[in-house]
């Protein structure tokens, strides 16, 4: 039999079973002395000493109980909310009744009402009758989680407690399932009873309604809401904008709804700088209740956000930052060194926009400002491409590629193999010359390292390494594994002369057989060469489509001749005077061969994600671009705009606590010369920067509020400029409701830099905060709106029971659903306490049973002993019934005896003194003559039963059967019994019964009655005679 779930033996400390671990041990010890034992009491013994670990380790584990609670306290939880309806409260009634009907005696019966708030109607009483319930909860809300509270708090504690829930679910205030865990945890179930139903066959109710929290001067924006109907039917929409009713193309007119949930936008024109409400109210053509047909959202307009623009080249952003003034935004130009790199200059913007701005345009420390004014002051960053940007611009191992959504890595088929670039590196002896530290052969090895970066995987790169002659590091193959490349160019060590034909011969040769679209090598050298027919060599190479370029390391290179095989080979010649510069003019001259990255070609973009960028924009009137840089994304952006390739032509993701956005073709009329003519182009860089601007807000100061129930809870974080707390401020807070009454507030200070206060709410709409800072002078040093709205009708935004929720309230406190009113006070739930312990118990039954096992182990008994001990046994079972005693044996027989004397005849105390003194005699003589070396003959005659007749004379009584003495083997025989007692003949002595006498080594032989007769002693030997047939056990 299964007992009932939460009945269960439980387990207080479950590492005790940890014990258990010393059981495979003990087995191994038993194994290993097994040939000391014999198997049968080895594997006995083995199995009483598991079976002693097991009760022990359960023991420690203290497993206990729990017990049937005989008394039950019950709590029900009535919902009275206006959700409800007069049907579902009287439903709840009736089942409150039957249920108090059947209350067995000695429980309890509580009852709470709720709705907005709990009230107890009745406290645990015993009481089985039910009047109307009185209370009058607030009726506009669900606080689901404040009746589980009181509900809980209402029970008494001595008993079992159970609370049953009868509501539809449909919560507005508070989290229920935050709350059941109190009860969870104390193993009080919560049950429920799912009441009410839909409103009414026809409902369409407001279910949220959507509006920007912070907006900037000139900016459209867009108000989203979700109507919930359950019938297709049309309804007008109404929208008051600080209380002025607006028109516009969804406003006014009928819309059509659908069954469900249907989604509606109302683009907005901007609004003045300031705090504005918003209420939406829908007039359906059906509907059942009219309360939830309104709601309500606000919003704060800021000041024009501030734009700082980089342009790498002058006039590349002309056209960008005329966008931005004539779409509302403030627009600043500047050059990359003009770009500031201190922080407290960089936040007087709100977002900085690079236009086709390499990395190597910026100092560090300026890069380092700018990823710190984006990932931990929250300011945006907008990348727009270019020739010169992202891959092209050396972003790789940067804080631009750091910061950007895409990565420089190429994708999709512009990463196939369409770049075959082959090093020929001199490591001749000059090579080996330091220079601030490091030899020119390691700068170039360096060089050829950092241009591993730049290519893709599906890229070839070859390696050759020369000095009087060329030798292969790595042959032409795909750049799948970097590590591998990097290891070979490594190991490229200095040698002897200097031979340049040669090594651009095998350079030629090699690549020839190689089918890309680019094939480019690059030379680098320190010396001067021997001549060689270059101009022919370079001749083939223009003729096969192979490009050259050169790079001079030092002073001593022929410069000379490095021009001119860069002007025949096509290619570009870098004076590397300075070897420091080395591995940037390699990594420039990667960049210029990996220009394949760039796709310039007409296609219209498409659009991927869903961003605000694109709102009020057509997307299918966007105007083709001529081209852009393939990069890949990376996998937490969004792309809002892609090619028909696959690459991300828009894409945006959060960095820290700011906004990055990257554009990858440009902002100029090389391939965006048609977007130029596009009358949405200011509005659509203007949202892409606004996009990136964050949220008009003192970073010093951050405000917070989280609407509860009845009030709210305002927070304020106040900071200075080094991030620390500011704990001398005053902070006030002046509270607007929607009919313009204003209260003013203080928030005292609750910890370090925090002030808090919490600020009653009463009706609905929308509230107002303006949150002022003054230092301990009363100047003011912050200041910032904000506001939320007190929805009264969240009420009826649900048309039907969530049944959902309580059952997930329910599981988790181990309740069930309640269908009928008889078995709610089941008494199914265990007593409060820690139950019965069962560890004395079990310490109890381990004991005896560790003292079987000691004695099973110690204890050497003989199995053969065992065994004619059972043999007995059963022989003596098999005997009579009952046998009779050995002692009523010996006091028949003497009896007997007694009866057999005549009268007259000495008494048997005085014969038997005599017989002692006469065979004291005897043995004496017997002793001297004979000594004490033979033993008594196994077959002795018995003596005739004597009688004193006179002094010292014994006479014959009668006759009687001899005395035979019986062998060892023989004791366990037994004849049996005659009928007559004075025929019966007393069991047999052992031969050995007397001890040896000290300094002789046998027992004396037994003396025959003859012999006895023959001497001093014969009438002694007849009264000893006499005695052992008297004695119990002789025969």
């Amino acid at each position: 039999m299964v007992p009932p779930e939460g009945m269960m033996p439980t387990l207080a400390a479950p590492t005790g079973l940890f014990l258990l671990l010393i059981a495979p041990i003990l087995v191994w010890l038993a194994l290993r002395s097994r040939r000391a034992m014999r198997p049968r009491l080895l594997w006995s013994s083995l199995a009483i000493r598991l079976l002693v670990v097991l009760l022990l380790a359960l023991a420690l584990a203290d497993p206990r109980v729990p017990r049937t609670a005989d008394r039950l306290a019950v709590a029900f939880l009535v919902d009275l909310s206006d959700s409800i309806g007069r049907a579902a409260r009287d439903e709840a009634q009736v089942f409150v009744t039957d249920a108090l009907k059947a209350m067995p005696s000695g429980d309890l019966a509580a009852i709470v009402a709720f709705g907005g708030d709990a009230v107890v109607e009745r406290t645990p009483s015993r009481d089985r009758e039910l009047r109307v319930i009185e209370s009058s909860p607030p009726s506009g809300a669900t606080d689901l989680s404040a009746a589980i509270r009181v509900g809980l708090g209402v029970l008494p504690t001595d008993g079992a407690r159970r609370i049953i829930v009868l509501s539809d679910g449909n919560e507005n205030r508070g989290h229920a399932r935050q709350e059941a865990r109190v009860p969870a945890s104390v193993g009080v179930p919560i049950d429920y009873v799912t009441i009410g139903g839909a409103l009414g066959a026809a409902e369409v109710s407001i279910r949220n309604l959507e509006a920007p929290a912070a907006l900037r001067d000139g900016d459209t924006f867009t108000l989203r809401m979700t109507v919930d109907s359950t019938v297709e039917t049309t309804a007008r929409v109404i929208l008051l904008v600080d209380g002025r009713l607006q028109s516009g193309d969804v406003l006014g007119a009928p819309l059509r709804l659908q069954p469900g949930a249907n989604n509606i936008a109302i683009p907005r024109d901007p609004l003045a700088p300031g705090f504005h409400v918003f209420r939406v109210q829908i007039e359906p053509a059906v509907d059942t209740v009219a309360e939830n047909n309104e709601a309500s959202a606000f919003s704060v307009v800021s000041g024009r956000p501030r734009t700082l623009v980089v342009e790498a080249t002058a006039g590349q952003g002309r056209y960008l930052a005329d966008a931005l003034r004539a779409g509302g935004i403030e627009t600043t130009l500047a050059a990359p060194n003009a770009m500031p790199t201190d922080l407290s200059a960089l936040r007087l913007f709100d977002a900085v926009v690079l236009v086709n701005a390499p990395a190597s345009a910026f100092a560090p420390a300026q890069l380092r400002s700018l990823k710190t004014y984006v990932q931990s002051l929250g300011g945006g960053l907008v990348l727009v491409g270019g020739d010169r940007s992202f891959a092209l611009g050396g972003y790789q191992r940067t804080a631009l590629e750091e910061m950007s959504p895409l990565s420089m890595q190429r994708r999709g088929t512009r990463a196939q193999s369409s770049v075959a670039l082959l090093l020929v590196i001199d490591n001749s002896g000059s090579m080996g010359e330091s220079v601030g530290g490091m030899s020119k052969l390691d700068l170039a090895k360096e060089a050829a390292v950092s241009s591993l970066d730049l290519l893709t995987p599906a890229d070839r790169l070859g390696v050759i390494a020369f000095d009087d002659r060329a030798r292969w590091l790595r042959e032409i193959s795909e750049l799948t594994d970097s590590t591998t490349a990097t290891r070979q160019i490594r190991q490229m060590a200095q040698g002897g002369g200097t031979a340049i034909y040669p090594a651009l011969e095998t350079a030629f040769d090699a690549l020839a057989k190689i089918d890309a679209r680019v094939r480019h090598i690059v030379l680098l050298t320190d010396g001067i060469s021997p001549s060689g027919d270059y101009e022919s060599l370079t001749r083939q190479m223009r003729q096969a489509n192979i490009t050259l370029s050169t790079i001079g390391v030092g002073n001593d290179a022929d410069v000379n001749l490095l021009r001119r095989l860069a002007t025949d080979g096509a290619g570009r010649f870098y004076e590397g005077s300075d070897p420091y510069q080395v591995p940037q003019i390699l990594v420039k001259e990667t960049l210029e061969i990996a220009r394949t990255a760039i796709v310039e070609e007409p296609f219209k973009p498409l659009p991927v994600g869903s961003s605000p960028i694109l709102d009020g924009i057509d997307t299918a009137a966007m105007p083709p671009l001529r081209g852009y840089i393939a990069v890949t994304p990376k996998p937490a952006s969004l792309i809002v705009l892609g090619s028909r390739q696959g690459d991300a032509i828009l894409a945006e993701w959060q960095f820290g606590l700011g906004q990055v956005i990257a554009w990858t073709s440009d902002a100029e009329n090389r391939w965006s010369a048609d977007w130029l003519e596009w009358r949405e182009f200011s509005q659509f860089w203007s949202q892409v920067v606004k996009r990136a601007v964050p949220a008009r807000v003192d970073t010093n100061m951050q405000t917070s509020i989280a609407v509860e129930p009845d009030r709210a809870r305002l927070s304020v974080d106040a900071l200075d400029d080094t991030r620390a707390f500011r704990n001398e401020l005053t902070i006030s807070a002046n509270v607007l409701d929607a009919n313009g009454r204003a209260t003013t507030v203080e928030l005292p200070r609750e910890g370090p830099g925090r002030y808090e206060t919490s600020v009653p709410i009463a009706g609905d709409g929308p509230r107002l905060i303006q949150v002022v800072a003054r230092d301990p002078s009363g100047a003011v040093v912050g200041s910032q709106s904000s506001g939320f709205i007190a929805n009264a009708n969240t009420e009826y935004w649900q048309l039907k029971p969530n049944a959902a929720l309580l059952a997930a309230i329910a599981n988790q406190t181990g309740g069930v659903e309640r269908r009928t009113p008889v078995d709610v006070f089941a008494h199914n739930l265990r007593a409060p306490g820690a139950g019965l312990e069962l560890a004395p118990w079990l310490i109890g039954l381990a004991i005896p049973l560790f003292l079987l096992d000691v004695a099973a182990r110690r204890l050497r008994v003989s199995m053969t002993l065992l065994d004619r001990i059972r043999a007995r046994l059963a022989a003596a079972r098999q005997r009579r019934p009952r046998p009779t005693p050995i002692f009523a044996s010996v006091l028949a027989h003497r009896s007997a005896r007694r009866e057999a004397i005549p009268e007259g005849v000495a008494t048997t105390a005085t014969r038997l003194a005599a017989a002692r003194s006469a065979f004291a005699s005897q043995r004496s003589a017997t002793d001297v003559g004979g000594g004490r070396g033979s033993r008594r003959s196994p077959s002795v005659a018995r003596p005739e039963a004597i009688s004193q007749v006179g002094d010292g004379e014994m006479a014959p009584a009668r006759a009687r059967r001899p005395i035979v003495a019986t062998a060892p083997s023989e004791r366990g025989r037994s004849a049996r019994p005659a009928s007559n007692v004075s025929e019966r003949v007393s069991p047999p002595r052992p031969a050995t019964l007397r001890k040896p006498v000290a300094g002789s080594s046998d027992r004396p032989p037994a003396q025959t009655p003859a012999t006895l007769t023959e001497g001093a002693g014969g009438t002694a030997a007849r009264l000893l005679a006499a005695k052992n047939r008297g004695r119990p056990g002789s025969r």
